[in-house]
């Protein structure tokens, strides 16, 4: 009588087990799949957002290449930008309002330049590096006779 008892414990505690387990793996699922649904959501509505972000840019002063005007030409507002160069990425606090133009001062002397654009979307800054912007410092050489 006793083989028989000990036979369903080790039974029921199996069955206790398994089911213990699967509760923890489909809670661990459902937890990954709705994080993974919200990133990809928020990613989806940034991309739709930066379609629509668009600006023009262009060194003041060519023989310095240090200052920058940016002007918005989107449909939303630019709160900042970022600078980016053979010496590394800066970013910029510059609020440009739709068909606005700023000047940034971008310190340096620089032959090129990326621009890229960073909106707010859904709370959260969100960097368009699709609709970056390359400017190249001209400066006119003379032509020797």
């Amino acid at each position: 009588m006793k083989k028989g008892v000990s036979e369903i414990v080790s039974f029921v505690l199996l069955i206790g087990f398994v089911v213990s387990l699967g509760v923890l793996v489909t809670t661990w699922f459902k937890e990954q799949t709705e994080k993974t649904t919200t990133t990809l959501v928020k990613e989806t509505i940034g991309d739709i957002r930066c379609s629509d972000v668009s600006l023009n840019a262009y060194f003041i002063n060519p023989p310095a290449c240090d200052r920058i005007n940016i002007t918005n030409t989107g449909y939303f507002r630019i709160l900042q930008v970022t600078v980016r160069s053979q010496f590394g990425s800066r970013n910029y606090n510059l609020e440009i309002n739709i068909t606005e133009s700023k000047d940034l001062n971008i310190g340096g002397s620089f032959n090129e330049v990326e621009i890229i654009p960073i909106i707010k979307s859904e709370k959260e800054l969100v960097a368009c590096a699709d609709r970056k912007v390359s400017i190249k410092c001209w400066i006119k050489e003379e032509l020797s006779p």
